[in-house]
């Protein structure tokens, strides 16, 4: 059951919605206060920094001028998650380098074109890239990398991309839920903690409950923020 609680400020973050499975912040999540391994998985999908426009039907993604300030964002948030974890970051790679351990680039088959690309070319992006990884300092890392993980599968991820017949239904990129429950199931234990620093429509985070993990979101955007709270409330 959620829990009403007074918001409250977290170094220039704010908790706006917590229960006992979910904590919310909004706010910068450069600007929340980490602790070295507390969280148990980092699935996030950030801005890719092409200052996308959905033609009016929604506003612009806050910090999506440009990517530098991103990788600043996931270095800060890679700090909280523990040693030989993995990770999955959407978009650009602005991730493979600050950890020891290889990556490998996923591909979300949205099993529908997408909006955008050239309109004067025959082809139109039906993909995005994800950035997967398993983050450590240190330099001996070997047969490590399975961590949660129960079964090898393949780095496509066929997953068909959420759409009311106008385009996304509450964000211009928000990625549907079954997509980020595969990642999750995939690369956590029941009740472990997934972590989300741009956490957008909050996908993520309604996966993670339907998955029965415990997650921790950062938003910026107060709209998104309330957006957040309403799908929370309809799953807990």
């Amino acid at each position: 059951m959620t829990r009403r609680i007074k918001k409250r400020s977290v170094s220039g973050t704010r908790v706006v919605y917590e229960s006992e499975s979910v904590t919310l912040y909004q706010g910068d999540c450069r600007e929340l206060p980490v602790s070295r391994g507390a969280f148990d998985l980092l699935l996030t999908d950030p801005p890719y920094g092409i200052g996308h426009k959905s033609r009016g039907r929604h506003a612009p993604i806050a910090g999506d001028e440009d990517n530098e300030w991103v990788q600043d964002a996931i270095k800060h948030s890679l700090r909280s998650l523990k040693i030989n974890r993995h990770f999955y970051v959407f978009g650009p790679d602005v991730v493979s380098e600050l950890t020891v351990c290889p990556t490998v680039q996923l591909v979300w088959d949205k099993e529908r074109l997408s909006a955008g690309g050239r309109a004067d070319y025959p082809w139109s992006p039906g993909h995005e890239t994800i950035t997967f990884g398993m983050y450590s300092p240190y330099k001996s890392h070997a047969n490590v990398g399975a961590g949660a993980v129960r079964l090898r599968r393949s780095s496509v991820l066929r997953v068909p991309k959420q759409n009311n017949g106008r385009g996304s239904f509450s964000h211009p990129n928000e990625k549907p839920v079954n997509l980020m429950r595969v990642m999750i199931e995939a690369s956590s234990q029941f009740d472990e903690v997934v972590f989300d620093p741009f956490a957008g429509s909050g996908s993520t985070l309604v996966a993670a409950l339907l998955e029965g993990r415990k997650a921790v979101g950062v938003e910026i955007d107060s709209n998104y923020c309330d957006l957040i709270r309403q799908r929370l409330r309809s799953h807990e």
